[in-house]
């Protein structure tokens, strides 16, 4: 936007920050310490240019149908300026990111990506930051701001007729609750602030850099469990085998008589002889002894001599049961004997391998989000040296 030459001679050599045009010929403009409105020539009146410093104590914002009073107080006075309630939205940008920079809330050089004023809340969202401001004027001295730089999370809740930006600093929560109305806007512009602070594209990138575990280290930084002797790959790498071997999957792999070949040993032919063999190696009880006078033999003697085949008739005490369930419980003579099933403690250790190894991956990547910031913030006071 072109300046008239009236507000050029007036801003001196300081910077346009900001310029929003008004009505007609009228200009509103800022630099780092004052905003200029400057008036068109008109029929009754000469061109003029107006200063408005911004070393304010507050500013107070009164919206009517087709105009938009501020009001700037100052120590020992106050000024107002008037604009159409079309441009509220772009002057009120211009007004707080010249008073929040003149205050030192802003860092220098740093803009506003968007402001916004919901009843008694105003909410400035900065490129490195997000003030709060609660109260019936739109800015004074009572205010919060969070920095990005501390930020251990970012939600946006949808609850009812409003949303909810849930701010994580430091592990605790931060709402800020927005009508309805304003919640894309606000969400929008939050996002484009906050992705391009930490150069990403998407939450999912964004929580890889402020991931509420990060505090879990603040307390002591020289032990991180990944020394070369801890016997853990930093990477999650196992020496041999993958950390993420399914124990169920691998135990049925590596046995060819597993739940999915075994078949059932009625199925398998049975070797008689075996059978009667294995009935015949059963104790079984002798038949009492029924006559008189007769020698009484020991149960070892008794036991041998009722030993018969199961399929010998004359063996009154035979259950044919007993053959049944040897044939089905003996397996097949000529399989191999089958591993042993993977039991409930092996499970448990593997997931318990599982669990540590990936919580060392997670700390890796804690320690390397760190290392992102602490050589982005070295760039930054390298490039600032430099100038």
């Amino acid at each position: 936007m072109k300046l008239p030459d009236a507000m050029r001679e007036a801003r001196g050599g300081e910077p346009v920050t900001r310029a929003v045009a008004l009505d007609g010929d009228d200009i509103l403009a800022t630099t780092p310490t004052r905003t200029l409105v400057y008036h068109g020539e008109g029929i009754l009146s000469d061109e003029s240019v107006e200063e408005f410093s911004h070393d304010v104590e507050r500013l107070v914002m009164s919206e009517g149908r087709r105009k938009t009073t501020f009001t700037l107080d100052y120590v020992d006075t106050e000024r107002s300026v008037t604009v159409p309630a079309s441009v509220t939205s772009d002057v009120l940008d211009a007004l707080l990111e010249g008073i929040c920079t003149a205050a030192g809330v802003l860092d220098d050089e740093e803009t506003v990506a968007g402001t916004f004023r919901f009843s008694e809340l105003t909410l400035i969202v900065g490129d490195h930051q997000i003030v709060k401001h609660v109260g019936s004027t739109v800015w004074d001295q009572d205010y919060e701001r969070f920095g990005y730089g501390e930020l251990t999370d970012l939600a946006f809740e949808q609850l009812g007729g409003a949303m909810e930006v849930v701010l994580e600093v430091d592990g605790r929560p931060q709402r800020i609750k927005t009508p309805e109305s304003r919640a894309h806007v606000v969400e929008e512009t939050i996002k484009a602030a906050v992705f391009d602070f930490f150069e990403v594209q998407s939450m999912t990138d964004l929580r890889a850099f402020v991931s509420p575990g990060d505090r879990e280290d603040d307390g002591d930084d020289t032990d991180d469990g990944l020394g070369l002797d801890s016997g853990i790959d930093p990477l999650g790498g196992v020496s041999g085998s993958s950390a993420f071997d399914d124990p169920l999957r691998k135990s049925q792999s590596e046995d060819p008589t597993g739940p999915e070949t075994t078949q059932n040993p009625r199925d398998q032919p049975v070797d008689r002889g075996q059978a009667e063999s294995t009935t015949n190696d059963r104790p079984q009880t002798a038949p009492p002894d029924t006559s008189d006078g007769s020698d009484h033999s020991t149960a070892a003697d008794a036991g041998v001599e009722d030993r018969q085949p199961a399929g010998d008739p004359g063996n009154a005490s035979a259950d044919p049961t007993e053959t049944d369930q040897s044939e089905t419980d003996r397996p097949p003579a000529n399989d191999p004997p089958s591993d042993p099933p993977v039991g409930r403690e092996d499970v448990r250790a593997m997931i318990d391998r599982i669990e540590d190894l990936t919580e060392a991956i997670e700390k890796q990547n804690r320690l390397l989000s760190k290392q992102h910031q602490a050589l982005k913030q070295l760039a930054t006071e390298v490039r600032d040296g430099e100038e």
